[in-house]
């Protein structure tokens, strides 16, 4: 790990095309995706294919064992803290997980830190974070977590993408792929963005992190957009 190893976060509305932005970026720099829900999901042994092969290119074939070691020295860091959260099993949190509760976000960033520890080298150059943070809390929850994990440097990547087009894009991709998208649900996804991240992007825009990038024409454009804002330039073809 070194100062220059870079952590990126994509942001933006619903409908923005932040999964596909992130996907063609970690395949254009090299950047393993690590998603937090994957993550979760693996702990109880319930990641779908999908999550085992993004876990499989950021962990290895052995990745059920590293995040198994990573939710154990969670709970044996929590414990020791004297948190509350220390008293918990995996088997409390299997249950938690069983009745759709969320999992506290101390133990959340504290089992992040340890599973990004536990592949130190294998992000040497560099990660995108999926699904975490969701809120300022973890935004600064996140800030200690990499600065324990030796990551020195982060950028979050905003999809700027007006409401009308990206309800249009949740039309077409329903009609598309109709058991993906629920676009019926659209208002209350964008109220959830403007209540829970708009305040997390305006933290990171006063930490002077925050790259703004328009989010409007092709795929292959706006991923242009993306590495030229970042100042990288992709040594493979992200296509």
């Amino acid at each position: 790990m070194t100062k220059e190893t870079l952590c990126l976060i994509f942001v933006g509305p619903p409908g923005a095309g932040k999964g596909t932005q992130a996907l063609r970026i970690s395949k254009a720099l090299g950047f393993p995706i690590v998603s937090m829900g994957a993550l979760i999901r693996a702990i109880f042994g319930r990641e779908t294919d999908f999550d085992a092969e993004g876990l499989r290119i950021a962990f290895g074939d052995n990745y059920r064992d590293k995040i198994s070691t990573a939710i154990r020295s969670t709970l044996e860091e929590l414990k020791a803290k004297r948190s509350p959260l220390g008293e918990f099993t995996v088997e409390d949190l299997h249950r938690m997980h069983d009745e759709g509760k969320l999992l506290p976000d101390e133990l959340i960033m504290t089992f992040l830190k340890h599973a990004l520890m536990g592949i130190k080298d294998e992000i040497s150059r560099g990660i995108i974070l999926d699904g975490v943070p969701r809120t300022v809390k973890q935004a600064e929850m996140l800030d200690e977590v990499l600065s324990e994990v030796g990551i020195a440097k982060l950028r979050v990547v905003l999809l700027d993408v007006p409401k009308e087009e990206c309800f249009n894009r949740i039309i077409r991709r329903a009609k598309e792929q109709p058991t993906r998208e629920d676009y019926a649900k659209f208002d209350v996804r964008w109220k959830e963005y403007e209540e829970k991240t708009v305040p997390m992007i305006e933290y990171y825009e006063k930490k002077g992190v925050l790259i703004r990038v328009n989010g409007v024409g092709t795929i292959e454009e706006i991923t242009e957009r993306i590495l030229k804002a970042l100042g990288l330039r992709s040594p493979c073809n992200p296509s």
